[in-house]
This record gives structure tokens, C-alpha cells and sequence, in this order.
């Protein structure tokens, strides 16, 4: 019987995997490369939580699954 109709309800997901990152300011008189970098800065993290949370998510459902402890590597 699978985790589901166990009635076993998962885990939910990190706060942070519901946060959105905002772009970079445009601020005047600023040189557009330093603004660029700002950007570039701010997709990075985003990566790195969707990246978490994407883990995070696996972790659950192997958990669910039976293949091991959430955490396990």
C-alpha cells in the first residue's frame, strides 16, 4: 500500500521554496554591467533554492517510498 492511501500525509515543503527573488534595481546612473551582475546574482540564488527545494521534494517522496530517511545520502 502506498504512502498515499496509508492516509500518510508528506512533509511540506520549505518556507524558502515559496519565496520569489526579485530582480535587480534599475537605478539611474548606475552602469548597466554592474546592474547585469546584480541580476546574474539574484538568478544564482534562485537556482540554489530551486535547487533545495527540488531536493527536498526527492527527499519526501523517497521517504514515502520506502528508500530511505529524509536527509539520507
Amino acid at each position: 500500500m502506498g504512502a498515499v492511501a496509508a492516509g500518510i500525509e508528506p512533509a511540506s515543503l520549505p518556507d524558502d521554496c515559496r519565496r520569489t527573488e526579485p530582480h535587480a534595481a534599475l537605478v539611474e546612473g548606475v552602469d548597466k554591467i554592474v546592474i547585469l551582475d546584480r541580476e546574474r546574482d539574484a538568478l544564482d540564488r534562485q537556482n540554489a533554492r530551486t535547487l533545495r527545494c527540488a531536493r527536498a521534494h526527492d527527499d519526501i517522496m523517497a521517504a514515502l517510498a520506502g528508500e530511505g530517511g529524509i536527509g539520507d545520502e
